[in-house]
Parts: C-alpha cells; sequence; structure tokens
C-alpha cells in the first residue's frame, strides 16, 4: 500500500542565514536544491582562506536573520534584501550593514564553510563550542543532507522560519 504525500511549501535560502524564499518548484541535484545556499556572507576579518571561510551565521551575526535573499536563475546569481527594502550583492553596503567587514561569496566545489555551535544551546556564553567544516559546493552546514524535509506534525507549531 503506498503513501499519498504532498507538498505544502517548498523554499529556498540563496543566501546561508538569510530569510529565503518561497517557490513553486526547483532543480534539485547532489548540492541540494538550485540557488540554495549557493551563497554566504563570509567574515573578511578572520583572515581564513578562500578554502576554509568564516560563514557568517544567525548565530553569530543575528542581523542576517532580519534580511532576505532572492535567487535569479536566469543568471544564476543573487541579491540581498537589507532589512530596509534595499536591494544590493555591494560588500561595502553589506559590511556597513552587518558593522564588520564582510564579502558575499558563492560556492566552490573546493571551497568548505566552517560553522560552529555551543554544545549546551541553553548556556552559550558559557558553553564549550565545537566546529566543524560543511560540503563543498554549497554554504549547508550539515555534511549528511543537503535538502531538508519536515512534516507539520513534525514542526509541531514551530514557525516555519525556525527552519532554515
Amino acid at each position: 500500500m503506498g503513501v499519498s504525500v504532498a507538498i505544502l511549501e517548498l523554499w529556498r535560502y540563496p543566501v546561508k542565514s538569510l530569510q529565503g524564499e518561497r517557490v513553486g518548484s526547483a532543480a534539485v541535484s547532489e548540492l541540494g536544491l538550485a540557488g540554495d545556499r549557493r551563497w554566504a556572507l563570509v567574515d573578511v576579518s578572520t583572515g581564513k582562506t578562500v578554502t576554509d571561510a568564516d560563514v557568517l551565521t544567525g548565530r553569530r551575526a543575528p542581523e542576517l536573520l532580519f534580511g532576505s535573499a532572492r535567487y535569479l536563475a536566469e543568471t544564476d546569481e543573487v541579491v540581498v534584501i537589507l532589512p530596509d527594502g534595499t536591494e544590493t550583492t555591494d560588500d561595502a553596503v553589506l559590511s556597513g550593514w552587518l558593522g564588520r567587514q564582510v564579502r558575499l561569496t558563492k560556492a566552490e566545489p573546493a571551497l568548505r564553510g566552517t560553522y560552529e555551535i555551543a554544545l549546551d544551546f541553553e548556556a552559550e556564553d558559557s558553553a564549550e563550542w565545537v566546529s566543524w567544516q560543511g560540503p563543498g559546493g554549497s554554504f549547508h552546514d550539515s555534511t549528511k543532507t543537503q535538502v531538508s524535509v519536515l512534516s507539520t506534525g513534525s514542526m509541531a507549531g514551530w514557525p516555519t522560519r525556525r527552519f532554515r
């Protein structure tokens, strides 16, 4: 007996940790949805090389959660939309918004983002942190999957935005 599944929403997040865009359809490859997490804002001040990028995430730069991005499939580019509605790809404008020097960076096969998390998320200030590198070719922080599928039951009433 087969199981019928209805897809209620499909979301793409072109820039890591920014709000995404709801889409009607998207091509899927081994890197996930086309245009999903293919760009990130990289903290230039850390001095890390392009093959070990210090990718900003909402955990360390919560301002990111108020910006969004749109993937332009026809040109395979992205535009960042700041909270005030400004649309840009300019590193100086993005740096001014975040108050630190950043670079909008497109993922490459050899480029692997470095990510971190507190072992005790309820006490981040005093907890030990662990770090790891994500896969090449995207700025997805999971080393196991680049597409997340959630059911309305597993979301348990949490807002969709919580599951970037």
